[in-house]
């Protein structure tokens, strides 16, 4: 007699606890992001940051709600690349948009709108809700003390912006201590924050990334012309109109130069009307205010500047410098810690810029009349940073990193589940 030995099934050999976490690790996610103005994204880095992440995320499978403030996203019906969803919210690149009002305050435009957010997404049976922003952070506790799984990432440290008074710098602060103890995860954007916020079993480094320069052609450079601009014999910044990005330092350094050189710059006020009207009164002829500029007419403003120069006393992680370098651009900037990560690699890469004193209108100057005149090392320098953007701050590593802490965060649920 012939005995026959039958293999037993695959489910006999893996435990229920192994089978939670495959799911876990196979699933599409219902994400919420909280935190930022709007999509798709005009101004702001922390705007292009979720822009970047929540539709790449959109691309692998997963189901991205991004909250919207409507004074920031405009008509959105008007906007070609925005369509209608079923659902009566719009859709861009894959990512749903819901607009939800928020009190348009300096001080409580963030807040009201996160703390509406918050209700909505914890109502609707998200998997994760991600915050953007330590301000917004401050009510990541509604979701968790819910069993709601949360992210936070801090993008900055907000608090040491000058156009903030103590109440105010007290609730950023309050929110970045929210973002350290009520999330699962919390993503530091810069290895600066990450040092300053100190080790921690729940906090992690994944940076900025930049995106390909978007194509332009003779109708941006048409466009680059009629603003009185000449590829080549302008200065160009890119940002918001606030005191701590440096603006009134670098009009007064180009003015300095004495050169026949024009200073571009692509940024508005964002509740700081008093500092742009100081701007617009000690700026010349040399200094055209563009507003803000996106898309494929950034793209060739970067392209055709002679230098992109960051003046910053206080940053993130900033994604306008990495776009300068990815754009070929020759650049100098503060040596504040944020702006050294990204020139030189924590110190121990090649020089991909210059770099002045923060804050020392005469030694911006004299970086200024350095890099013009030396071409050889300025060509140098650019393709340094160049190469430095590609290797370190590509989006797929990025959203890959991202979407592997949604994964460890929801096996982490499972295996709670399953012992209960």
């Amino acid at each position: 007699m012939t005995t026959v030995c039958m293999k037993p099934a695959l489910a006999d050999h893996i435990s229920s606890s192994s089978v939670d976490e495959f799911l876990a690790l196979k699933r599409r996610f219902r994400i919420a992001m909280v935190g930022q103005k709007g999509l798709p994204a005009t101004y702001g880095g922390i705007e292009y940051h979720v822009e970047n992440l929540s539709t790449r995320l959109a691309a692998r499978g997963h189901d991205v709600t991004v909250f919207c403030r409507p004074h920031y996203s405009g008509s959105l019906d008007d906007n070609e690349f925005v369509d209608r969803s079923r659902a009566g919210d719009y859709l861009f690149r894959g990512v749903s948009l819901s607009l939800l009002r928020s009190l348009n305050t300096k001080h409580l435009d963030a807040i009201s709108h996160a703390a509406l957010s918050t209700s909505v997404a914890a109502a609707n049976g998200f998997d994760i809700i991600h915050y953007h922003g330590i301000g917004p952070s401050l009510v990541n506790w509604i979701p968790a003390l819910l069993g709601k799984r949360v992210v936070s990432t801090v993008h900055a440290l907000d608090f040491r912006q000058e156009k903030w008074g103590r109440f105010a710098r007290t609730c950023l602060r309050a929110g970045l201590k929210c973002s350290l103890l009520f999330p699962d995860r919390t993503i530091c954007v810069s290895r600066n924050i990450e040092s300053y916020v100190g080790p921690s079993d729940k906090t992690v480094y994944i940076p900025n990334g930049v995106s390909e320069p978007s194509p332009w052609g003779r109708r941006e450079t048409e466009w680059v012309r009629r603003q009185g601009l000449t590829g080549g014999k302008y200065v160009l910044f890119v940002g918001r109109l606030i005191a701590d990005k440096g603006c009134h330092l670098l009009i007064r350094a180009v003015q300095k130069l004495g050169r026949d050189l024009k200073l571009a710059v692509a940024g508005e006020s964002w509740h700081t009307d008093r500092y742009v009207r100081k701007l617009k009164g000690m700026a010349g002829e040399e200094t055209v205010f563009l507003g803000t500029v996106h898309g494929p007419r950034l793209s060739a403003l970067y392209a055709n500047c002679a230098l992109f120069v960051l003046p910053s006393a206080i940053e993130g992680l900033p994604i306008v410098l990495m776009e300068a370098m990815k754009h070929r651009a020759p650049v100098v900037a503060s040596d504040i810690p944020e702006n050294l990560e990204v020139l030189r690699s924590d110190g121990t890469g090649s020089p991909a810029g210059i770099v002045f004193r923060s804050g020392d209108e005469d030694s911006l100057a004299a970086g200024l009349k350095a890099a013009l005149d030396d071409p050889d090392t300025a060509r140098r320098n650019v393709h340094n940073a160049y190469l430095h953007v590609v290797e370190r701050y590509g989006w797929e590593s990025i959203v890959r990193r991202t979407e592997n802490i949604y994964r460890d965060i929801m096996r982490s649920d499972a295996r709670a589940v399953n012992k209960v």
